[in-house]
């Protein structure tokens, strides 16, 4: 009996001198330089926490199937110098509860053609089950499209305290950038980012700080939003747009007709926004807006726009809806 003891126990450390990680209680990896995420990943169960320790890591690391958290530890860099697969994001997940907190995620986009940060998906009609993740504490750099993305009906985002910075002014043949987009009926809170420098030249499309494509039920709270050609793009129903600073800059010059009444797709050729409102029952309630061309450029139906300060702003506010509530804004 005592002989057999020893030999599993010879058997299981020479397994974790070669592993690849290391597994140090029945729910905790740690990964350190030289090793991979992914195998981490790979070898997780559900519940587990996989802790990433200081370094630079040359992947993109995708999470499906499997509950994990994933941490960082210390300056931890993901920066792919090889295309992203799948989706073509660094960080994607599909079909899990998950925590990606405090990593530095350069996306290399230049080099790799990786279009986003992170990026997860719960969608039914490709055979996916619920996506639940909690985004915070990251820094998300140098991506091709959007720095976090959450997609579909079946995902829930949690995503606060993340640094999301795009390539600035770019033009036609290029993306038009969104720092944050939850969209195609995904639901959630975005609280306490700071995003700047997505703005699109092209003509035909915006870029936006802020993205919400076919949602409700979304929280926008207490971001500082900078340099975006759009601040916040609402495109959805119930939205709650609070405490935030959008911070732009005019850009012109503007066509002779200004500000149309009838708006053109065109029209994003000479335009700026703090908030653009295209859905119902949407609040715009105590944001600092501006300097922009417009401040709220709203649509639909009953929306409200109360208490807001515009700073700098051509106009501060378009009103192309019905029923809107307008109600104590400041210009200056």
């Amino acid at each position: 009996m005592k002989k057999r003891v020893l030999i599993a126990l010879v058997v299981v450390v020479a397994m974790v001198a070669t592993a690849s990680v290391v597994w140090a209680d029945p729910d905790e990896w740690h990964v350190y330089s030289g090793e991979s995420i992914q195998d981490a990943v790979n070898s997780a169960s559900d519940g587990d926490t996989i802790y990433v320790h200081e370094s630079i890591y040359d992947e993109a690391v995708v999470i499906d199937g499997v509950d994990v958290s994933l941490l960082a530890v210390g300056s931890v860099t993901i920066a792919p110098t090889s295309p992203c697969l799948g989706h073509r994001d660094v960080i994607q997940i599909y079909n899990a509860v998950a925590t990606v907190d405090g990593f530095t995620i350069d996306a290399n986009y230049a080099q790799t053609g990786c279009l986003g940060g992170i990026y997860a998906r719960g969608m039914a009609e490709l055979g996916e089950t619920a996506v639940d993740v909690t985004i915070c504490n990251n820094t998300v750099e140098e991506y091709g499209k959007n720095g976090i993305t959450v997609n579909g009906e079946l995902a829930t985002a949690r995503i606060f305290n993340n640094t999301v910075t795009g390539r600035g002014m770019i033009g036609y043949g290029d993306y038009a950038q969104n720092g944050i987009q939850l969209g195609l009926q995904a639901t959630g809170i975005v609280r306490g980012n700071t995003v700047s420098d997505n703005w699109y030249t092209g003509g035909y499309w915006t870029a936006s700080n802020i993205l919400l494509s076919a949602t409700m039920d979304v929280q926008v709270l207490n971001n500082t939003l900078a340099d975006g050609q759009t601040g916040i793009y609402v495109y959805g129903t119930n939205i709650k747009v609070t405490g935030n600073s959008i911070d732009g800059e005019l850009y012109g010059p503007y066509p002779a007709d200004w500000p149309p009444q009838d708006p053109p797709q065109s029209w994003y050729d000479y335009g700026s926004w703090g908030v653009i409102l295209y859905g119902d029952n949407n609040k715009v309630v105590r944001n600092t807006i501006g300097p922009y061309d417009v401040g709220v450029e709203n649509y639909l139906v009953n929306n409200k726009v109360i208490n807001n300060t515009f700073n700098g702003c051509v106009e501060g506010i378009l009103d192309f809806g019905e029923e809107t509530k307008v109600h104590a804004n400041a210009t200056y």
